[in-house]
């Protein structure tokens, strides 16, 4: 059974608000993650000298590095999400009207 227009935008409404959470926890990480790397690096800088500093030091950007390539990937995932809900939205619609048009000429024969 087909689904009506209003469930079909609905339906879009809830996977646009999902991929717009995910957008938004993706921005959040990455200013999160370069705001804590920063601070991290300059206290590291004005704290704590030696190897181990320059070992951790390199960890820890290793570490924003990687958050910051998984917030790069929440973000292309959530405007994967909005495109193919706007695909499915546009062939349901199309689908609703073929529908509408064949029950109108079902009707009217």
């Amino acid at each position: 059974m087909a689904q009506s227009l209003k469930q079909i935008n609905m339906n879009f409404q809830k996977t646009e608000k999902a991929a717009s959470y995910l957008k938004d926890a993706a921005h959040f990480l990455h200013r999160f993650s370069a705001n804590e790397n920063e601070y991290i690096q300059h206290q590291l800088k004005k704290n704590w000298t030696g190897e181990n500093a320059t070992v951790f030091s390199m960890q820890n950007q290793r570490l924003f590095y990687e958050v910051d390539i998984l917030s790069r990937q929440m973000m292309e995932e959530a405007y994967r999400i909005q495109h193919k809900a706007h695909l499915v939205r546009d062939a349901e619609e199309r689908a609703y009207a073929i529908a509408q048009e064949r029950a109108q000429k079902a009707k009217n024969k």
